[in-house]
């Protein structure tokens, strides 16, 4: 994401000519960029270091899937049974629903819920964002619980001592409260409480503000609104979400 800052800020660099005062630099760049990939990189594995948290993302992706190069949606879709299961599943659904995966004793698949008015889309909550989009048409909403493209849980508080970049994991009674028809799967008390979440002045807001059609209005909201909706958060307990609106809607 940086790459195009880091870009603009290398151009004028690009144009500095070659002369007795660059060339030192210009040779210690040269010396590094070989040194580097060799003898300065972290070591390729494919384990999740206790203590950081932190993986080689290409050697874990390449042995979870078995491919030395897993770069297509194809790999990821015959490398991992429930993105390949979803594909069917999608295929199957013939209105707005939600699909949650139902685990069940032989392997867990996908059970489609119906949507509530107003939702006119599929959706698939994954925490693999990129993989599961890339096997689905554009029509196909993918959302993840680690609030990379999912607005409801990048507001969320993280999971105390969770992973770095993985530590927003939204429950799912979230999703059914906001796209699934009443009452919804699961426990009634977590999805009942989720629902009164939503209901928040601020919530509503912070939703509006990536949901609504983009009117000129809207817009002017979104602009001068920056501040403060970038600063709401929310507890990933529905239940103390729900008392948090309550206290101060």
């Amino acid at each position: 994401m940086l790459l195009p800052a880091i870009t603009a800020l290398l151009l004028p660099v690009l144009v500095v000519p070659l002369t007795a005062t660059t060339v030192l630099p210009v040779l210690g760049l040269a010396v590094w960029m070989a040194v580097a990939p060799g003898g300065l990189r972290a070591e390729s594995v494919a384990r999740i270091d206790p203590a950081t948290g932190i993986v080689d993302e290409r050697a874990f992706w390449s042995d979870a899937l078995d491919s030395d190069h897993p770069v297509t949606a194809r790999d990821f879709i015959q490398g991992r049974s429930l993105v390949r299961r979803s594909v069917a599943a999608v295929a199957r659904v013939d209105e707005p629903a939600v699909l949650l995966v139902d685990h069940g004793r032989a392997y867990d698949y996908w059970r489609p819920h119906t949507a509530r008015d107003g939702v006119g889309h599929v959706t698939v909550p994954f925490p693999n964002l990129g993989a599961m989009s890339a096997a689905h048409p554009v029509g196909v909403r993918v959302v993840d619980p680690v609030g990379l493209a999912n607005p409801l849980a990048a507001h969320s508080t993280p999971e105390l001592g969770g992973r770095i970049g993985h530590d927003k994991d939204l429950p799912v009674a979230w999703l059914i409260a906001d796209e699934v028809r009443p009452p919804g799967p699961g426990p009634a008390a977590p999805i009942r409480h989720a629902r009164e979440a939503l209901a928040c002045p601020r919530i509503q807001e912070m939703l509006d503000s990536v949901r609504a059609p983009l009117s000129p209005q809207r817009f002017w909201r979104n602009l001068v609104g920056a501040p403060e909706r970038t600063a709401l958060r929310f507890s990933r307990i529905p239940e103390v979400a729900a008392e948090q609106c309550a206290s101060r809607p």
